[in-house]
């Protein structure tokens, strides 16, 4: 999707550029979807008995609030290029 939005505007950069922008954004995406609920739960799950599972609701909603917030932000930066 971003990669797409990238190339639809024309600002002069080469497609290469283009590719790295969209990869640089999306691992990032990737690292805050991966630290954030680790952060969360606090250590390995042992299974569905751990006591730590049950921070598992807070972890994704926690996840899909800072994505929300990366996506706008990778919004903005698009529409700044």
């Amino acid at each position: 999707m971003i990669y797409d939005s990238l190339l639809t505007i024309d600002n002069g950069l080469a497609a290469s550029d283009l590719v790295g922008i969209a990869s640089i954004f999306a691992v990032g995406i990737f690292f805050v979807n991966a630290v954030i609920p680790s952060y969360n739960i606090g250590g390995t799950i042992e299974g569905f008995h751990d006591p730590k599972f049950k921070k598992f609701p807070k972890a994704v909603i926690a996840s899909l609030v800072a994505t929300f917030f990366a996506a706008i932000l990778g919004v903005l930066a698009i529409g700044g290029l």
